[in-house]
């Protein structure tokens, strides 16, 4: 269940102050309250784990009660909602005509709380007119429950392997999941109610659980993110993987892809949850096989690669920051294949879709494949074809990434995948920055654009949003970022990399006119001058095998094969992340008898 929290405008906040003076329906007499702290706009970030939000001391005023009971307010499709009594905060003595409460607690779950006092033993109203109060801003990270912990069995059990965190600014909200569940499962534009106004995003910024380029043999098919030309798999998405005949057994196996998060507010203001995932792969008898069967997978090993994810959330709740960290964990250097998948929300009319480059935007379809952008940082831009600018129904909504990926694929009309080729080192670091701004208008998203992408000019200290007038939200100050994000992506552009040359230059294979009758072909591999090959792939008919011979000759047999013709298909991965792909159709014959 969301429940979503927008904070007021000043229109709202006098609105709300002015209905505290009429009578509430079902109230005898005219009780009216307002609760005077904490402070409008006033931040909790907590968790359902070890840190419940609790509100140090709430204050207020109150007339025509004796009692009153501290509640969370929150309005969805027109319909007011009021949270159960709030420990702490129930029966609070307003005889003088004022009232103190102090360590009251906020309902689990709550993302959106106008906190009201209604009269203690009187019936709940059906709106809070005549009940003012401040509209909390919060974090709140669910880190276990229901759904939230591995439900397979095994010695795994009660592990936790996900969470999920809602966060809400002044004029927008989000929600988040691990990498490789959700990502950033909504943002929202917010109405003054609070109450949810318009969907931007549906399901951005995550991990899929395969590949769509790939598949669907499963041999042929490729998880989200590959470690070393291996299939590799986050917690969530080993649940998925497991069939259900190998859950009793595949949940015992060991080191366990767990996830872990921690929540904070960084010193910009932005709500922030920092995650962090132990990154695992098969090593049995076909480590790539997909889905793990049987012998193909066990034992688990450590993948040798660590992700830490930051994902912060703007004070004014237009722009969410995610910030993904890959280091070694076993000092050597590794290569990292990572798909993620974006989507806008659904809409009507339909989303189209801006990629660098373009003079306009366009509709895709799923299968379209769109030239990736040579330089970083490099945006996409997105809007309902035909709504009018400022339509917070549907609202505009863009991607700023600090990578230039290798390759762009649409998975449906309103999503894509990018595919982005990391080389971690065995010391240090590798980065990848998404920044995601949902916005109303468009000259306001333009404006988060130009922060993210660098060039939005000195920001206010802190790295809030930008002073009335600026337009969407700045990134945090010069020099190292600070936690929370707005971090501007401003990267020195690459050299251009020189063409490569034909597949047949790089890639050597006998000639396919006569028959193979010794099943055994010799390759060639020639890298470019200036390129380094990363890996090696060969398929022959629907089997794949990943070489780990990356240079100089090796061997393809085609022994056991009986007579027939076979496709043999050589891809080279470069480290830059292009490729080529050399592909010849043989004939394997019986060899000739001597006498």
């Amino acid at each position: 269940m969301r429940i979503s929290l927008s904070l007021p405008t000043a229109t709202a906040t006098a609105a709300l102050t002015a209905a505290s003076a009429l009578a509430l329906p079902g109230v005898a007499g005219a009780a009216t309250s307002a609760v005077t702290a904490p402070a409008d706009g006033a931040t909790f970030v907590y968790d359902n784990d070890t840190h419940p939000g609790v509100v140090a001391a709430v204050d207020g005023t109150a007339t025509g009660a004796s009692q009153v009971d501290l509640r969370c307010a929150d309005r969805r499709a027109g319909t007011w909602s009021f949270s159960g009594v709030l420990a702490g905060g129930g029966a609070l003595d307003a005889s003088g005509g004022g009232f103190h409460a102090t360590n009251v607690t906020l309902p689990p779950q709550q993302q959106n709380c106008l906190l009201v006092a209604l009269p203690t033993g009187q019936a709940v109203p059906t709106t809070p007119a005549g009940y003012a109060g401040p509209r909390l801003r919060v974090l709140d990270t669910l880190l276990q429950g229901t759904g939230l912990q591995d439900a397979n069995g095994g010695v795994n059990q009660g592990k936790r392997y996900d969470f999920f965190a809602l966060a809400n600014g002044a004029e927008g909200d989000a929600d988040w999941s691990s990498a490789a569940d959700g990502g950033v499962e909504d943002m929202y534009l917010l109405a003054p109610a609070p109450e949810e106004a318009g969907r931007v995003f549906a399901g951005a910024d995550a991990i899929p659980r395969t590949d769509p380029a790939t598949g669907p043999d499963p041999t042929s098919t490729a998880t989200g993110i590959v470690v070393d030309a291996t299939n590799a798999y986050l917690g969530p998405t080993w649940e998925q993987a497991i069939t259900p005949s190998m859950q009793f057994v595949f949940n015992n196996l060991t080191p366990f892809p767990t996830v872990t998060a921690t929540s904070s507010q960084a010193p910009d203001g932005a709500l922030v949850t920092d995650e962090h995932d132990l990154i695992v792969q098969c090593t049995g008898a076909d480590p790539n096989y997909f889905s793990p069967a049987g012998f193909t997978c066990p034992p688990l090993k450590d993948a040798g690669v660590a992700l830490d994810l930051r994902t912060s959330l703007s004070p004014s709740g237009h722009v969410v920051t995610r910030r993904w960290t890959f280091s070694a964990t076993d000092h050597q250097a590794h290569t990292v294949s990572l798909v993620l998948a974006n989507r806008a929300s659904l809409t009507s009319p339909a989303r189209t879709w801006r990629f660098p480059g373009e003079p306009g935007y366009a509709p895709h379809v799923t299968g379209d494949a769109v030239a990736p952008p040579a330089t970083a940082p490099w945006t996409t831009r997105f809007h309902a074809e035909g709504a009018p600018d400022g339509d917070t129904s549907t609202g505009v909504g863009a991607i700023t990434s600090s990578v230039a990926p290798a390759g762009i694929r649409f998975i449906l009309a309103r999503g894509y995948t990018a595919t982005y080729a990391l080389h971690v080192p065995a010391t240090g670091t590798t980065e990848l920055t998404n920044v995601l701004m949902a916005e109303a208008t468009q000259a306001a998203l333009e404006q988060d654009i130009k922060n993210a992408e660098g060039g939005g000019g000195t920001p206010p200290t802190g790295g809030g949003d930008v002073p009335a007038g600026g337009g969407g939200d700045a990134p945090a100050g010069g020099g190292t970022p600070p936690a929370g994000g707005g971090t501007p992506l401003a990267i020195a552009p690459k050299p251009k990399a020189k063409a490569l040359p034909a597949a047949s230059a790089v890639i050597g294979l006998p000639s396919a006119r006569t028959c193979v009758s010794r099943r055994r072909i010799t390759l060639h591999l020639r890298a470019p001058a200036g390129t380094k090959i990363a890996r090696l792939t060969v398929k022959v008919a629907h089997r794949k095998a990943t070489h780990p011979k990356v240079r100089g000759t090796a061997p393809i047999v085609l022994a056991g094969l009986p007579k027939g013709t076979y496709a043999v298909a050589v891809t080279v991965a470069f480290a830059d992340g292009r490729d080529l792909t050399l592909r010849r159709v043989y004939r394997t014959c019986a060899p000739k008898r001597r006498r």
